[in-house]
């Protein structure tokens, strides 16, 4: 339905013409342009702008009871990166939240966390890391980045996934002293690799190529990378789950719980696929993590719902759905609607959504609206 600023454009536009065709009053047609004008300079109206921003619903709850925050998202929609800036924000005012975890290895979590320190885009856009793709994604980054600076404690960006090519950018960036001494064949081959993307069907390849050439030469990969050489073992570490979903939760939750413990985290909010948040299938992170006797039962599942939300990806061919959140009722149009018209607040209990279905994917929903 459209906006009561989009109306008022119309209008706008309708009286501008109608001025300008009778040609009566000069000051009758700069008056309406001025208003056709400034109308469509409108981002939105004062309604709309109320609807984007975040609110909880029984918020001492919400924070008294939790300190962990899983939320099941969307990855292909434009509306999503800004919803997560804004809970991101209010975790870390409300709650002192500043670790952040995403689907993502740990070269690309080192790569954006070099970005938020420094500023500079280079770390992420060449080649353009997962999450930094559309233009949603990179103003979340631009805003992230401000954000950032603002804090006495700044947000730091955890990786829980597989490791994309990205983390070969990581080794040729953390590599010195590189001409005295001496190379082998893949130390070479990382020298002058041009990396397009960090997409690839064979990631296994070049880790298991990376990790052989580390195995064979200890000593020259000591020399070479110093102090960083932790830095570079803990990436080649990481275990390729790419294409094994089951595996993938299982590492994933090894992943978040190796990083609570050696950098004493206390209270995170991570973002992660749908499918690997339910809290109904206990194979999935989200019920890991939710059953994890280190997170002491203080974790919030969150999963995300859409209202016309507008799809990211260029090659798109069907218009956006209605609406679209978690696969076990996402289909139910009746329920869907019924939620997006009940729910007060932007972050809700499904307790009070009196639907089974509802209460059983997770703890909380978190209403995200389209046009």
């Amino acid at each position: 339905m459209p906006s009561i600023a989009a109306y008022a454009r119309y209008f706008a536009v309708y009286c501008l013409i109608c001025a300008i065709s009778m040609h009566r009053q000069r000051t009758a047609a700069l008056f309406f342009f001025s208003l056709f004008v400034y109308l469509f300079q409108l981002p939105a109206s004062r309604a709309q702008q109320k609807e984007r921003q975040l609110s909880v619903a029984d918020s001492a709850s919400f924070f008294q009871n939790h300190n962990y925050f899983i939320v099941g998202e969307f990855h292909d929609y434009l509306e999503v990166p800004p919803a997560k800036l804004e809970l991101i924000k209010y975790l870390a005012a409300h709650k002192g939240v500043r670790h952040v975890f995403m689907e993502i290895g740990r070269a690309a979590a080192s790569l954006y966390n070099s970005y938020l320190q420094t500023g500079d885009t280079s770390f992420i856009s060449k080649p353009p890391l997962a999450y930094n793709t559309s233009a949603a994604d990179k103003e979340f980054w631009k805003q992230l980045y401000e954000y950032n600076a603002t804090l006495d404690a700044p947000i730091v960006i955890h990786g829980m996934d597989f490791e994309r090519l990205e983390f070969l950018k990581v080794m040729r960036m953390l590599k010195s002293g590189t001409k005295d001494l001496g190379q082998t064949p893949f130390l070479r081959k990382l020298d002058t690799l041009h990396l397009a993307t960090v997409n690839s069907t064979d990631l296994e390849g070049p880790l298991a190529e990376a990790r052989a050439d580390l195995a064979r030469t200890p000593e020259l990969y000591a020399a070479l990378y110093g102090d960083n050489l932790a830095v570079i073992k803990y990436m080649l570490a990481n275990e390729n789950t790419y294409a094994k979903y089951k595996l993938r939760n299982k590492a994933m939750h090894k992943n978040v719980m190796q990083e609570v413990a050696q950098d004493s985290i206390n209270s995170f909010v991570l973002f992660a696929g749908m499918n690997h948040t339910n809290a109904g299938d206990k194979n999935t992170l989200g019920a890991m993590l939710a059953n994890d006797k280190y997170l002491h039962g203080e974790v919030a599942n969150i999963a995300m719902l859409c209202k016309n939300c507008t799809t990211s990806k260029a090659d798109a061919r069907e218009p956006a759905k209605e609406f679209d959140g978690p696969v076990t009722y996402k289909d139910n149009t009746a329920l869907m609607k019924r939620l997006f018209t009940d729910l007060p607040a932007t972050i809700e209990s499904t307790i009070r959504v009196g639907d089974k279905q509802v209460e059983k994917y997770s703890d909380w929903v978190f209403a995200v609206l389209g046009e």
